[in-house]
Formats: C-alpha cells, structure tokens, sequence
C-alpha cells in the first residue's frame, strides 16, 4: 500500500471514510486558513504547520482513493445494468445520469435525460417534499441518508411509489447517487394481504356472533318447550307460552339466514 510505511498517514485514510474527500480537504484548509485556535491572526510556526497539515491530509486522500477495491466498481456497475434496480446520480433538482431500469419507471426517456430536461423535484408531489428536504439535509451533513418512500408524478399523470436510498458524491455542488426501488408490486401484495385480513378478522367476528346468539336462542327455545308441556298451566299462560315460542323461532331463523349470508359473502 502506498505510503504504508508511515503508520500516522496509512491510518488517516479510516477518518477519511466518514466523508467524502472534497469535504474534508475544504474541512482542513479552514483549519490552515484560521489556524488551529480559529484564529485568523498567522504565525510562521502556524504557517508551517499548516503547509504540512495540507500536505498530510492530501496524501491521506490520495491513500484512500488507492484503497477503494476494484470489487466495489464491479458492483456499481453491475447494480448500474440491472433490469430491476433503479439508479440514478442527481443534483438538487436534475436527474444527471439513470439506468435503463429508472428511466423505465419513471416514464423518461435517455434523449430527456440527455436534454437535462429531467427534474425530479417537479415530478415530486407536494406532500413529498419535506421528505425530500429531510434526505437533502442528511445528505449534506452525514453523507447518506436513510432510506424513504415517495412517489413520483408520471408523464401519464400516474403517480407510482418508489423505495429511495442516496449517498453524497460531492458536497459543492452537492450531487448523489440513489437507488431506487418501485413499490407498485408490493403495494399490490400489501393490499391483498390486508384483505386476507380483514376478512379473517370478519369471519372470527361472525364465529363469534353465531356462537353469541344460536346458544342462547337454543336455550330460550328449550326452556319455553318445558313450559309449554307443563300439566299445571292455565290457559292464558299456555297461550302466551305458545306465542313467545312462536317469535322466538322467527328470531332464530332470522338470525341464522342473517349468519347464513354473511358467510357466503365471505
């Protein structure tokens, strides 16, 4: 590894990975420009610290760059060809470069793109957009952002769910790659599963009703059915016995008609 036999450059590059190295280039020639106290007053023993701080940390960028594997470019350009996966590099409002497989879901065509005539901030709905703003300001301070859902407006005028994940290629001007993921399919499968369900929440319901009510209208049935063969009644209670059987019955094949269709709607 270049420069590997000294031990404080080799591990400067671990630093570096938190940000990009444009960031921390314009990080440490503040420090040279101000000094370490965030003086602006400059000192020759400053200076010359300063000259090697610039010095050390240009080294310390070049030793990270040599160390990106090659396997990583490999795998960027292989996520880059897939039919599937959406990438995309972006500024703050254009679409600079995108795959196949994201101009396909987006609707664009290379021609557009080529045009610089895609803007994805126009495509965002307003509801959208603080996410938006929220995945900028992450960008801008960490680098990545976390993963989000939004949709995008169609040239059809659809508007279709996408899974975006970014991170920060160069911060001035600030620019990013993403990928991007549609959720169309899987939207669809949520749908059908909550649907499944519901309905399996609808049939425990009626379980339940059919057990609520057929039981005791069984018990109700039977107990009149004991009265009515008692030898002791008069005949007024006899005949009131009869009738409240009579609406009892109505009331028990009402209920299991009622149970009946609702099964079948099921």
């Amino acid at each position: 590894m270049p420069f590997a036999e000294d031990k404080a450059i080799a591990l400067r590059p671990i630093r570096a990975i938190r940000i990009d190295s444009q960031d921390l280039a314009v990080k440490h020639r503040k420090q040279i420009r101000h000094g370490e106290s965030g003086s602006n007053v400059r000192t020759p023993g400053r200076v010359n610290h300063a000259n090697g701080l610039q010095a050390d940390v240009e080294v310390s960028i070049r030793v990270y760059q040599s160390q990106i594997p090659r396997s990583l470019q490999t795998s960027f350009s292989l996520l880059y060809q897939s039919p599937y996966l959406g990438v995309a590099i972006a500024d703050e409002h254009r679409i600079i470069d995108g795959n196949d497989a994201f101009l396909r879901m987006i609707g664009q065509t290379r021609a557009s793109l080529a045009e610089g005539k895609i803007d994805w901030t126009a495509m965002t709905p307003e509801k959208f957009r603080a996410l938006d703003a929220t995945a900028m300001e992450q960008l801008r301070e960490f680098g990545t952002c976390v993963p989000y859902e939004k949709e995008y407006l169609l040239p059809d005028g659809f508007s279709v769910p996408f899974l975006i994940g970014a991170v920060r290629l160069s911060a001035e001007p600030l620019q990013w790659s993403a990928y991007v993921v549609e959720l169309t399919e899987q939207r669809k499968l949520q749908a059908a599963e909550e649907k499944v369900r519901a309905w399996e929440a609808r049939h425990q319901l009626i379980n339940h009703l059919a057990h609520e009510l057929n039981n005791p209208l069984a018990a109700m049935t039977f107990t009149l059915h004991l009265l009515s063969t008692h030898p002791h009644l008069s005949g007024d209670t006899q005949k009131l016995v009869n009738d409240a059987s009579g609406m009892l019955e109505r009331i028990a094949t009402t209920v299991r008609r009622v149970l009946a269709e609702v099964q079948q709607v099921q």
